[in-house]
């Protein structure tokens, strides 16, 4: 350590210390995590409070794994949506103006291409995948949005108070 240190710096080396300490004095991450939080929640402090919740917003929102899982579920979800997208739009384009049309349209647009194929048979099976797979990132999306309003400190109370 230098005689030019920063004091801040000094203070934050020593805290890692401690940190590094704590860890290695903890039974388990689990029971690590429990003090911690019970530390943070006793502690009515504002300057304590402050540094946690500086160290929380230094933390990310979930890490890579959840952002290329919500990337990959939001890539699907919009595939689905632009072929959902042109197969409506290919009637209109075309000039197709009776329903007698459309439908005719629309039975060769989705199932010629699906009946030559050899996955026929588990059409219904990838479907049904796919559905889950659709709800899963909805439901993922919404999780996420629903920890971004929490650390925004958006809170939506129930009764719409």
């Amino acid at each position: 350590m230098n005689d030019t240190d920063d004091p801040v710096e000094r203070m934050l080396r020593q805290v890692a210390l401690d940190i590094k300490g704590a860890m290695l004095l903890g039974a388990s991450d689990e029971a690590t995590k429990r003090a911690l939080e019970k530390v943070v929640n006793d502690s009515h402090d504002e300057h304590v409070q402050h540094f946690f919740a500086l160290v929380r917003e230094g933390k990310g929102a979930g890490g890579r794994a959840s952002a290329l899982a919500m990337a990959l579920g939001e890539i699907v979800l919009a595939s689905v949506l632009i072929i959902g997208g042109l197969i409506l739009l290919t009637p209109l384009v075309a000039g197709i103006s009776q329903p007698e049309q459309l439908y005719t349209y629309l039975v060769q647009a989705l199932l010629a291409p699906i009946v030559t194929t050899p996955l026929f048979p588990f059409v219904r099976a990838i479907e049904f995948g796919l559905a889950i797979v659709l709800m899963l990132a909805a439901m993922y999306t919404l999780r996420q949005a629903g920890a971004s309003f929490r650390k925004a400190e958006l809170v939506i109370e129930a009764g719409g108070r």
